[in-house]
């Protein structure tokens, strides 16, 4: 996954500026149909993620992550996000995903445990 520039900001300034940075209390994940664009309706809400213990630089979500059955059709999901806030908020990390999820009416997406990683290069 990719840091965001609003995050990356926050961390170089925590580093280099001193200035204090805290993490939030809560991250979830969102669903794109393309990059930047959010799925929206009525039955969607983005998902709290629940992560590993750091590994070799590396987390995982260690829940079942259940996005509901899509009220309209999502059409194609190609990039996630993690938030800071369940609604609004800001972006922290993104990615586009190794297989493209097709989310019709009625289908309900779900993110199996470990399958969701975040490492820094």
């Amino acid at each position: 996954m990719s840091m965001t520039d609003y995050l990356e900001s926050k961390i170089m300034n925590a580093i280099f500026k001193r200035t204090s940075y805290t993490g939030p209390s809560a991250l979830y994940l969102a669903l794109f149909t393309g990059e930047g664009t959010e799925v929206s309706d009525s039955a969607y809400a983005r998902q709290e993620i629940i992560f590993s213990e750091i590994t070799d630089g590396t987390v995982s979500n260690t829940n079942l992550i259940e996005f509901a059955p899509a009220a309209v059709n999502y059409g194609v999901i190609t990039h996630v996000g993690i938030y800071d806030s369940q609604t609004g908020g800001n972006l922290l990390f993104y990615s586009e995903l190794a297989t493209s999820i097709v989310a019709g009416q009625g289908v309900g997406v779900s993110i199996q445990p470990g399958d969701l990683s975040v490492s820094l290069d």
